[in-house]
């Protein structure tokens, strides 16, 4: 390992009982620094908890919900709909094809790609999976 590479350090998810006892002390003694050092958290945790417990009181801390967002990546519906009519109008168009057109269509902003244009096809039953690597035999 080079000297510039350094290992990320890993900091588990709280657990339902730090929350409380973070909590806990916070209301006994008003020091937030003292509650994350006898919960073992971190400061920027503590706020985050202490708001949730603020609007949902004490069954707000039972459960971790994660903020990450649902389905980043998704394509939008009117690509997913303008790739099934170009491939309804043009039989013999591949993937690529498509993809390039409407890229085309977008000013050539990279708006959707031929592999994704191939998985919407598919799963629309327009374009058949080519065979797997060894399954010709």
């Amino acid at each position: 390992m080079l000297a510039e590479e350094k290992k990320k350090i890993y900091f588990r998810p709280t657990t339902p009982q730090q929350r409380r006892l973070m909590i806990k002390v916070y209301l006994e003694t008003g020091d937030a620094k003292k509650a994350c050092q006898e919960a073992k958290v971190g400061l920027r945790t503590f706020w985050i908890w202490y708001k949730r417990y603020r609007e949902e009181g004490w069954d707000g801390l039972k459960e971790f919900r994660s903020r990450a967002p649902k389905n980043p990546h998704r394509i939008s519906e009117d690509l997913s709909k303008r790739s099934i009519e170009l491939k309804r109008e043009h039989p013999d168009w591949g993937r690529r094809t498509i993809a390039n057109y409407i890229r085309k269509e977008h000013s050539w902003e990279p708006v959707i790609s031929a592999s994704t244009v191939r998985n919407i096809l598919v799963r629309e039953g327009l374009l058949t999976e080519p065979a797997k690597k060894g399954d010709h035999f």
